[in-house]
């Protein structure tokens, strides 16, 4: 699944996510502003998709084929 995402990807989205925000304390780039702030709200958005699972997205949600026939 696409849509799910790793203990591993999640600590890669945070270590990017600070790696802005540093950067942008250092050049107050706008630019740089708008890239931490996008990975902020994908950091969050992941942390309520983990704390409200009964609100997830049905696309988000693993299919199971039923059994197959014998």
């Amino acid at each position: 699944f696409s849509n799910i995402m790793t203990p591993e990807n999640f600590f890669n989205l945070v270590r990017d996510m600070r790696l802005a925000q540093r950067d942008y304390f250092h050049t107050r780039s706008m630019s740089v502003l708008t890239r931490a702030k996008a990975l902020e709200k994908r950091v969050d958005d992941e942390i309520n998709r983990i704390a409200n699972p009964d609100k997830a997205d049905v696309s988000e949600l693993p299919l199971f084929a039923p059994p197959a026939a014998e």
